[in-house]
């Protein structure tokens, strides 16, 4: 096979499969744990992302950029790199443990938060942005795989009640570790030891290198680790926990946008280069192909998310529906920011992408920090849904300058399919949900093809441009 046909396999079996494996063990701990123990497993996670990107600032992008840049392995840097993670880890494990002593009243929670910390060190010590760099995604995507196998056995084994919520983040760590040391297993059989080094100078240069587009992925976090940690704050772990479980279920309708990204950033890249006349006619073909997947989804949500909620996290997540609802949107935004900020990267222009992300965090923390006091979790999503929006007007108008692409040039026909879609729901309300469902996507994909959204040369044009 064509190394971008293999790398789109090994993606979709790597990271779907290692996805379904994560999704079921959180539709496990949800009910297991019931919303409160899930709120505040969810706080630790939260933690634990914002905690990560401090003992990793930039390095899975730009240190993977430097990977692909060069045909031999730069050992000393890779050392170096693994190094300083690891320092990073213990450092701020140390200050976490510290600082949730004095800060987190509950025992409970303070628990969980330090343990979801410890998690840092082997994840300090992963090599998946060194495979990625080379365009390896099979390592990649097995030791995804390994990592969420390893931490749904843990959880199966000994998470059987809310009162076995320490082996949650226990076994997340046990995952991690499974997963670093597969990937060094992977390295050592092809390139030899890697050895570790205290090097300063080194670990200055790499910072420097990493921290701007570090701090742009810190405040791109805000999405996830935000809400959750000041819902927790201001009104209590089960609605957390609530906000978490309507957002997991949007992350499944995002499982496209890692492929989207790591199979459009080359291609966009090789065309910036040498065939930039053809832009606008790839970038378009893209954006309808997004949007014609994305949007039914997104109008599918709204539609099952009474019935769909409560059947896969029970009955006690009912407040989730109307989050979910509100939520729902934010997978087709993102999925079109994800296109434009490509788009920025690949032209070279890592500071206009930092600076637009710095802008919309900070309407989404302000959205957040205003609006969860009156409107507990929805106005969080509301939020949530706020900042992204921000972020996808201003990345389009900065990306446009490059892509030539209009609004109407995306949206036209995908929301030509999209609206008759929605009159049937409307027209077939008193079906049960998926029967109502089956009929409106029979309506999108006729719709679709009548109004050639689907059409034989996109489709062919993508083919050859991708696989």
């Amino acid at each position: 096979m064509k190394r971008p046909l293999k790398n789109v396999t090994a993606l979709i079996l790597g990271d779907g499969g290692s996805r379904v494996i994560g999704f079921g063990v959180t539709v496990y701990l949800a009910r297991i744990l019931e919303p409160a123990g899930f709120g505040i497993i969810t706080i630790g996670m939260a933690v634990l992302g914002y905690l990560l990107l401090a003992a990793s600032p930039g390095i899975q992008t730009v240190e993977a950029r430097n990977v692909a840049a060069v045909a031999h392995v730069d050992r000393e840097r890779l050392g170096a790199v693994l190094s300083l993670r690891l320092l990073l880890a213990l450092l701020l494990w140390l200050g976490t443990w510290g600082a949730a002593m004095l800060v987190i009243d509950s025992p409970e929670t303070r628990e969980i938060v330090i343990l979801y910390a410890a998690a840092m060190v082997p994840l300090a010590l992963m090599l998946d942005w060194f495979f990625a760099g080379r365009e390896q995604f099979g390592p990649v995507g097995f030791s995804k795989v390994v990592n969420n196998a390893v931490y749904a056995l843990v959880v199966i084994f000994f998470v059987r009640s809310a009162h076995d919520l320490r082996f949650t983040p226990v076994a997340f760590a046990f995952g991690a570790l499974a997963s670093a040391v597969t990937l060094f297993l992977l390295y050592r059989r092809q390139f030899g030891i890697i050895a570790l080094r205290w090097d300063p100078a080194a670990w200055k240069r790499i910072a420097e290198a990493n921290v701007p587009v570090g701090l742009a992925t810190a405040l791109g976090q805000n999405v996830m680790s935000l809400p959750p940690i000041v819902i927790g704050a201001l009104m209590g772990a089960s609605d957390a926990g609530q906000f978490s479980a309507a957002m997991k279920l949007v992350f499944v309708l995002l499982i496209l946008d890692r492929l989207l990204n790591a199979l459009f950033l080359p291609v966009m890249s090789r065309y910036l280069a040498s065939r930039s006349d053809e832009i606008p006619q790839l970038f378009a073909t893209v954006g309808r192909t997004v949007l014609l997947m994305i949007l039914p989804g997104t109008v599918l949500s709204l539609l099952l998310a009474p019935w769909l909620v409560p059947m896969v996290f029970g009955e006690g997540y009912g407040d989730a529906v109307t989050l979910f609802r509100v939520l729902a949107p934010y997978a087709a935004l993102t999925m079109l920011s994800s296109m434009y900020v490509v788009t920025l990267i690949a032209a070279g222009r890592e500071r206009d992408y930092t600076r637009l992300v710095m802008i919309s965090s900070a309407v989404l923390v302000v959205l957040v920090l205003l609006l969860t006091p009156g409107f507990g979790p929805v106005g969080a999503a509301w939020g949530v849904v706020g900042g992204e929006t921000v972020a996808l007007v201003l990345l389009a108008r900065e990306a446009r300058i490059i892509t030539g692409v209009t609004y109407g040039q995306l949206l036209l026909r995908p929301l030509a399919a999209t609206v008759p879609m929605t009159a049937s729901f409307l027209l077939t309300s008193f079906m049960h949900p998926l029967f109502a469902a089956l009929i409106g996507l029979g309506v999108f994909v006729a719709a679709a093809l009548l109004a050639g959204g689907v059409r034989r040369e996109d489709i062919r044009f993508l083919r050859e441009r991708f696989l």
